[in-house]
């Protein structure tokens, strides 16, 4: 009888627009925790000021970086990622939050959080022009969790371009970063 009462519940709320049947529910979760926005690091010679100077123009003024990246920006990279699949939780329901990491108990008895701790705009002698990521996956269920830094050159990239080329040109980095290191992390596991 219980297990009729559900089904008749499930299939009322599949009716209901934005909801998910309970039978549908993934038992697996990622939760995606998004970086501030964008920080630059512009090393040369002389390291004066370098850090977040690209942020700012001569006068002192935000420049176009200043508005790149911000967590709304991040969440717009993310929706036509699987970033579950990459990360060999295929199935699992992604939940992408704002602002700093929340230390609650784990939510879901599988999957995982991925934080996006720091997105470093890099121009430098070495790496020349870069988008930079430092990403964090921490498995649930006591699995060992997995840190590195992932850099996408951006050879073609200025500051001066128009506003809406520099904004795709991170996006994509973005996403080419985050396939890159759920590729590192799928193969610390093995």
């Amino acid at each position: 009888m219980r297990s009729l009462w559900i089904a008749a519940c499930s299939a009322a709320l599949s009716l209901v627009p934005g909801t998910v049947a309970l039978a549908q529910a993934p038992a697996c979760r990622v939760d995606v925790w998004l970086a501030d926005g964008l920080e630059t690091n512009s090393d040369g010679a002389v390291r004066i000021d370098a850090h977040n100077r690209a942020l700012r123009d001569r006068d002192g003024h935000p420049s176009m970086l200043a508005g790149m990246l911000t967590p709304a920006a991040q969440r717009s990279a993310l929706t036509g990622m699987d970033l579950p699949g990459l990360l060999g939780q295929a199935g699992s329901l992604m939940v992408v939050h704002d602002g700093p990491v929340d230390n609650v108990a784990v939510p879901a008895p599988c999957g995982g959080s991925l934080m996006i701790q720091h997105i470093v705009f890099s121009h430098n002698q070495l790496s020349r022009t870069a988008l930079q990521g430092v990403f964090v996956w921490r498995p649930y269920g006591g699995a060992r969790p997995f840190m590195t830094l992932v850099s996408t050159p951006l050879p073609h990239f200025t500051v001066d371009a128009d506003p809406v080329s520099a904004d795709s040109a991170l996006r994509g980095a973005l996403v080419r970063n985050l396939e890159q290191f759920a590729g590192y992390a799928v193969a610390a596991r093995r």
